[in-house]
C-alpha cells in the first residue's frame, strides 16, 4: 500500500504594493518596533528603536515593505514632506484639486500666482505617492 502523505499547503503571504526608490517615503517608528521577515508579520528578527526615521518601499494591507523585512502600519507615523510645482496654469490649478477631492486627500494646496505662477502642498504616507504619481503623470515639474 502507498502512503500518500500531502504536503502542508503553503500559506498564502499577502501581496507587496511596491514602490521603487522614486515613491518611496519616511516614516518613524512610534515605539520600539519589530521587523519582520515575511508579509504576514511571522518571524520578528530584530527591532527598531523608537524615533528611529527609515524609507518604507512597498506596502500590503497591514504592513510597510522596509529594507530587509516588513514592519506594521500601525507602529510608524508617516513623515509629512511639501511638493513644490512650478508653472501652474489656472487650469492645472482646478484640476489638481479636482484630483485631491477625487482621491480624498485632506491637505491644503497652496497657490502663488506671483511671477511663475506655483503651488505647495504637504502630504505623506501614500498620499505623497498618490500626489507624485498624480504630477508625474501629468508630466508637471514639482520638487
Amino acid at each position: 500500500m502507498i502512503n500518500n502523505v500531502s504536503k502542508p499547503k503553503e500559506e498564502s503571504l499577502p501581496k507587496v504594493t511596491s514602490l521603487g526608490d522614486k515613491y518611496s517615503f519616511r516614516v518613524k517608528a512610534t515605539k520600539d518596533i519589530g521587523v519582520y521577515k515575511c508579509t504576514n508579520l511571522a518571524e520578528n528578527f530584530r527591532t527598531i528603536k523608537q524615533g528611529t526615521v527609515f524609507s518604507v518601499y512597498g506596502y500590503t494591507y497591514a504592513a510597510w515593505a522596509v529594507p530587509s523585512g516588513f514592519v506594521q502600519m500601525k507602529d510608524v507615523e508617516p513623515i509629512s514632506v511639501t511638493i513644490t510645482t512650478g508653472g501652474l496654469s489656472k487650469d492645472m490649478e482646478t484640476e489638481f484639486r479636482d484630483f485631491l477631492i477625487g482621491e480624498e486627500i485632506d491637505s491644503e494646496l497652496n497657490v502663488y500666482a506671483r511671477g511663475n505662477p506655483s503651488a505647495e502642498i504637504t502630504v505623506n504616507g501614500l498620499n505623497l505617492v498618490k500626489v507624485k504619481q498624480f504630477l508625474d503623470t501629468k508630466d508637471w515639474y514639482y520638487k
